[in-house]
């Protein structure tokens, strides 16, 4: 099973908060989450917004938690491509 991310803030409160500007932006992410449920290694693939925002995109994602993927109902660690958008 792949991994699920838990309920928490949403992440475009959190860019807001770190200063996103108002206006449509996109941010697709590849996301490694590992066998405790946290993100590791996340990598921008593209996006519409500066590279201040997508710093701050980064530093929101390592605060999520997740159900970490299963095989054979042994959690592992799975990469998912994560969208991010902010209207």
């Amino acid at each position: 099973l792949p991994p699920r991310r838990l309920p928490g803030s949403e992440p475009s409160l959190a860019l807001r908060a770190l200063g996103a500007p108002a206006g449509r932006l996109e941010l697709l992410l590849d996301l490694d989450v590992n066998e405790q449920g946290r993100p590791v290694n996340a990598i921008p693939v593209a996006s519409t917004a500066n590279s201040s925002i997508v710093d701050a995109a980064l530093m929101a994602v390592r605060e999520w938690a997740y159900e970490p993927a299963l095989y054979n109902g042994v959690p592992v660690t799975s990469r998912i491509r994560v969208m991010i958008e902010l209207n």
